[in-house]
């Protein structure tokens, strides 16, 4: 997994489904970091300049209409500076498929997370979070549902419900999923970013589920 630098090849899937984050260009693996830490605990270091990582599989679990319902999407992850960048995104270089975006926000020197879903007829649904993430982590979450309805979480906690008038339609699988950058073809808006988990859940999570996760990474990671 790791090179003679520390630096990232392989991100691997804990989940059994082999969805692994690579990166075979040495110049732009992540590093990672554990003696300089977040909360205690190690981290995978993007520097917003070209590194990246996108995942072996064009979805989630390798079916050609992938992520047509409702997903799940859970992370910790702060900014290194006041920045903008994608933290996770799918199909954003393809106009003709929807987009999942989560990704920074800068204003006034602080940086915030935005959940953000587009369908392909230009219809957005998105939440951008008021907690400053620059050098401050937390578990941030968002269930998306394919009809444009997008829940964020933070800590646990339902923060906002942001209703889409969205036609579902499948996700596909021509894309992979890319981490620290958007699109996947020629990428571009890299973070500048410290991500130390991103958990991806096929299916809508309940309040009870939300929780209980929310309390597993707050304990995990010090939070």
């Amino acid at each position: 997994m790791f090179g003679g630098n520390e630096v990232v090849t392989r991100w691997k899937d804990q989940s059994g489904n082999s969805n692994d984050f690579i990166q075979a260009t040495s110049t732009k693996q992540p590093s990672y970091e554990y003696e300089d830490t977040t909360n205690g605990y190690p981290y995978l270091n993007f520097d917003g300049t070209d590194d990246f990582m996108n995942c072996v599989n064009n979805s989630i679990d390798g079916t050609t209409d992938s992520l047509d319902r409702a997903i799940s999407i859970f992370y910790i992850a702060k900014t290194n500076a006041s920045t903008t960048g994608s933290l996770l995104s799918l199909n954003k270089e393809n106009e003709s498929l929807p987009i999942i975006d989560i990704n920074a926000r800068a204003n006034s020197g602080e940086s915030f997370w935005n959940n953000f879903f587009e369908d392909t007829q230009d219809d957005e649904s998105s939440y951008i979070y008021t907690t400053n993430v620059l050098n401050v982590t937390g578990v941030y979450g968002a269930t998306i549902k394919a009809n444009g309805q997008i829940k964020s979480y933070y800590n646990g906690s339902l923060i906002n419900t942001a209703s889409g008038d969205f036609t579902p339609e499948a996700y596909r699988n021509t894309n992979p999923i890319m981490l620290a950058a958007a699109n996947s073809t020629t990428p571009t808006n890299f973070l500048n970013a410290q991500i130390q988990e991103i958990m991806i859940f096929d299916d809508e999570l309940t309040t009870d589920e939300v929780t209980t996760l929310s309390t597993y990474l707050k304990h995990k990671y010090n939070i």
